[in-house]
């Protein structure tokens, strides 16, 4: 198995385990689990997170106009 095939296999592991531990989180009747938007809120500092989030917007933009799947730009 090439090295693309087992990044992207992990990177869905991975995305899979945080959408499992969301829809846990909001099943869970206990309202000691916090979900990981709440962590991320209470532990990550904004000048951290917002530049992150402006970036990874952008990434996905670009992204999806040189796929030629988005023609807006």
């Amino acid at each position: 198995m090439a090295w693309d095939r087992v990044y992207v296999t992990l990177w869905y592991v991975f995305i899979s385990l945080m959408i499992a531990f969301e829809l846990y989180t909001l099943l869970d009747k206990r309202s000691s689990t916090p979900p990981l938007t709440h962590v991320l809120v209470a532990e990550a500092p904004p000048w951290l997170v917002i530049p992150f989030l402006v970036w990874l917007l952008l990434h996905f933009v670009v992204a999806y106009v040189k796929s030629g799947k988005v023609t807006f730009i």
